[in-house]
């Protein structure tokens, strides 16, 4: 069934997986599941989720079964992932590109087929909306759509500026009660930007931090 946001962002009634070239499933990814997933998806139950920075898109994956477990309906629940689809400064540079970008069509990463493939593998087309935009167009859009979200998880940039405005931005999109989780909490960048966007509200959460607005 068709999604309130995506049909914004796809066209109503628009079939994204048609015709697509199923990749084998392949999940890579980094801290995808844990306490801090179950722990929010349990307390809020939620039916809007924004996933900003969803790479292969595990996480999203996780939370859509975890919330599926509470008796919320594929019906309710629309999972929004918010991602160029093309990798970041850490996969080019830092990191290098080795096998995480080595699958490519005319120079481009192979991410957003290998992420639809997977939806598409866990049989969760109904629930799980890739958003393929940058993260500072997909706030302001979602913001301009009136969205409001129950659960934001943020894994997108790592450095300081991106991540501050980031969270500035999605903080917009959060309803009232709703839970922001922050990954790579251990990444100095991240706890600097999160401590001046948030203050002390901004807790350590099992491994990842939380805010809760």
């Amino acid at each position: 069934m068709a999604k309130t946001i995506s049909d914004k962002i796809h066209g109503i009634g628009t079939d994204i997986f048609q015709d697509l070239d199923i990749l084998e499933k392949d999940t890579q990814g980094w801290s995808s599941t844990g306490e801090s997933f179950n722990e929010a998806i349990k307390k809020l139950k939620p039916k809007t989720i924004i996933e900003v920075g969803t790479w292969k898109g595990a996480s999203a994956i996780n939370m859509a079964k975890l919330t599926l477990a509470e008796g919320v309906s594929d019906v309710e629940l629309e999972i929004v992932c918010v991602d160029t689809f093309l990798g970041s400064y850490e996969h080019y540079c830092t990191m290098g590109t080795f096998d995480l970008l080595e699958t490519r069509k005319n120079g481009r990463p192979k991410i957003y087929d290998q992420f639809l493939s997977n939806i598409v593998h866990e049989k969760l087309q109904d629930v799980i909306t890739p958003f393929p935009v940058d993260s500072g167009n997909g706030a302001l859009a979602l913001k301009d759509w009136n969205v409001k979200a129950d659960l934001i998880y943020i894994d997108a940039a790592h450095d300081y500026e991106y991540v501050k405005i980031d969270l500035f931005r999605y903080s917009e999109v959060l309803r009232e009660g709703g839970y922001m989780i922050i990954d790579d909490w251990h990444h100095n960048p991240i706890k600097t930007a999160a401590k001046e966007v948030f203050g002390d509200k901004v807790v350590d959460f099992h491994g990842k931090a939380a805010w809760i607005k």
